[in-house]
């Protein structure tokens, strides 16, 4: 990964948004062009980025009382960009 680790919700923004994002591209389950489930993709690639240590550091959650590991803003960050980037599609003949 490029950018350094840092427990904030912006460094899970970025990475998922500018790094994250062309990894799960790659993924069998993208390259085929059929429909899958984003969070187990997302969680898989992110669990090859981070170390277990990084992962398990708890994020404040904004505007809410508790307290979240890393990897929902990770999903979340994925998720909010995945329907704006051009995905590989399969074309049916």
């Amino acid at each position: 990964m490029r950018t350094p680790f840092e427990p904030t919700k912006s460094f899970c923004y970025r990475v998922a948004r500018y790094e994250l994002l062309d990894q799960i591209a790659q993924e069998p389950e993208a390259l085929t062009g059929q429909p899958f489930r984003m969070n187990t993709v997302t969680r898989r690639v992110i669990e090859r980025n981070l170390t277990p240590e990084q992962l398990a550091i708890e994020i404040p959650a904004a505007n809410a009382d508790r307290i979240d590991t890393v990897i929902p803003p990770f999903c979340k960050g994925a998720r909010s960009r995945a329907f704006k980037r051009p995905w590989p599609t399969a074309v049916l003949v």
